[in-house]
């Protein structure tokens, strides 16, 4: 596998409104769909925005047919996604989790390394995960799981080539979040591509700054701090190039 094009979606999202943000994936995907990229990543909890208090009235089942149109887009464009929502647990609270819909596949990942201020709402998954996408292996990681270095060594260990984070990142907290991660791709040799809000969600207002960084640590292509973006990132003969796309 030579050829491999990934896309961080800077975007925004509204307050537990899953069709309304449903939709907006939906063109985001097209656009990336139409530059040739196989994988796009949206930010933690992207379907319904960073509202922690909605997590029980708005969790998703795995198989849930709400996200038919997703899954519907996976197909028709080839591309895989990496969208976020609180998952169903046979638990009293649910898992913060990532659903990756591919064209021939679904499945999920629960959050281990749940944030404290998350614990009210959500419970720990368990389980890493790394997974074959378009003939590399990927790691899936969501916001605070990338402050634990023990999550990124466990996908390394596990053949990840590559580590994809799904993130709500301030101002303030995204300096030592973008560190972590360029440290991360130096130690484990692992290209490592991060997805934040391109604006403000659960109260709070995101650093946007969605960026990708290549297995030497090198960052290649970064969005701005505020508004939509598509960070694509280009490997061609193990050589990674990037691009930010604003014009959305």
């Amino acid at each position: 596998m030579n050829k491999l094009v990934v896309a961080a979606a800077q975007s925004a999202s509204v307050r537990g409104h899953l069709d309304e943000n449903i939709s907006a994936h939906l063109k985001l995907i097209g656009v990336a769909a139409s530059v040739g990229v196989n994988l796009i990543v949206f930010p933690e909890l992207s379907l319904t925005g960073y509202e922690l208090d909605l997590a029980h009235a708005l969790r998703l089942e795995r198989d849930d047919p709400r996200l038919e149109p997703l899954r519907n887009a996976a197909k028709k464009h080839g591309v895989h996604m990496l969208v976020g929502g609180p998952l169903a647990s046979d638990l009293d609270k649910p898992y913060l989790g990532a659903f990756l819909l591919s064209p021939e596949r679904s499945m999920s990942y629960a959050k281990i390394h749940v944030h404290k201020s998350e614990e009210e709402y959500f419970v720990s998954g368990n389980d890493s995960c790394v997974v074959s996408i378009h003939g590399l292996q990927t790691g899936i990681a969501i916001c605070a799981d990338t402050s634990q270095p023990a999550h990124a060594a466990d996908a390394a260990a596990l053949g990840a080539e590559l580590y994809v984070a799904s993130v709500m990142k301030t101002e303030v907290e995204y300096p030592a979040h973008a560190n972590r991660l360029k440290e991360c791709a130096a130690r484990h040799r692992m290209a490592v591509l991060t997805a934040n809000y391109g604006g403000s969600t659960g109260g709070s207002e995101s650093a946007g700054k969605s960026a990708f960084w290549n297995e030497r640590g090198e960052l290649v292509a970064q969005a701005n701090s505020k508004g939509a973006a598509l960070v694509v990132a280009r490997r061609d003969d193990g050589i990674w190039r990037g691009e930010v796309i604003t014009n959305l």
